[in-house]
């Protein structure tokens, strides 16, 4: 579908953003969108590449005005989402978008289907898919890697607790070795919390909580912001200093 664009002044994260300010670790059918919070014509404007999977469709579905709010005023979001993505699926477009050295920053909210019992849970290639996908951004992009999330307990069926781990640690490690480059990366991490506030997941304990889910959205208010407010979080750090990763 084509992207569309909107228009929508910037807004304040809210209570979400201090959920999400301790998930920061360290700092510096397919669903598509174009938000501009705040546009400005006096420069051009900085761009941001969303890639995920069915969390950030919940996330956005039907409220992407709503979920671009947290962006920097005048930033042109751009949202590629599906549910079952994986991480290799995004390889080709963030390489197209890496040669003509955009976007400003890329979010890459992956993994979770990498790990998922359905695609034989985490595997070599998926290691090698994780780097290479990280590393595909050109070297002036910041990179914001979105550590996935999901409970620990017997209600999440999706994903073995091993894969899952490892394909968090797979994602960490490779946005470590990016800022060891000297390209800025950022990790912000989902899991943290919705492990410290499991209401906002769906019983399955990866997706987000939608049993009060507005018409026409696929998730809560609250858990589709909480989710967004992880990923702005992170595009907040490239705005400043670079710092290596740590853990």
């Amino acid at each position: 579908m084509p992207p569309t664009i909107r228009r929508v002044a910037p807004a304040a994260l809210g209570l979400t953003a201090a959920l999400a300010s301790s998930a920061v670790l360290t700092a510096c059918g397919a669903a598509t969108s174009t938000t501009t919070p705040g546009a400005s014509t006096t420069s051009r404007p900085p761009t941001i590449d969303v890639y995920g999977d069915s969390v950030t469709v919940q996330a956005f579905w039907g409220r992407d005005a709503q979920f671009a709010e947290g962006a920097p005023a005048g930033a042109i979001v751009r949202t590629h989402a599906r549910p079952g993505s994986v991480i290799a699926d995004h390889q080709a477009a963030v390489e197209s978008r890496a040669a003509d050295d955009i976007p400003s920053t890329l979010v890459i909210a992956l993994g979770t289907n990498n790990a998922a019992r359905l695609t034989d849970g985490w595997t070599s290639q998926d290691q090698t898919d994780a780097t290479r996908l990280v590393h595909a951004a050109a070297p002036a992009t910041c990179v914001v890697v979105v550590l996935p999330g999901g409970t620990q307990g017997p209600t999440q069926t999706l994903v073995d607790q091993t894969d899952f781990d490892q394909a968090r640690a797979a994602l960490e490690v490779a946005a470590k070795d990016r800022q060891v480059s000297g390209a800025p990366t950022v990790v912000a991490d989902w899991g943290a919390v919705a492990a410290a506030n499991e209401d906002l997941l769906a019983p399955d304990g990866i997706h987000l909580a939608a049993d009060a889910a507005r018409p026409g959205h696929l998730a809560d208010g609250e858990a589709a912001d909480a989710f967004a407010a992880v990923v702005w979080s992170g595009v907040e750090q490239c705005s400043g200093t670079a710092v290596t990763p740590t853990g």
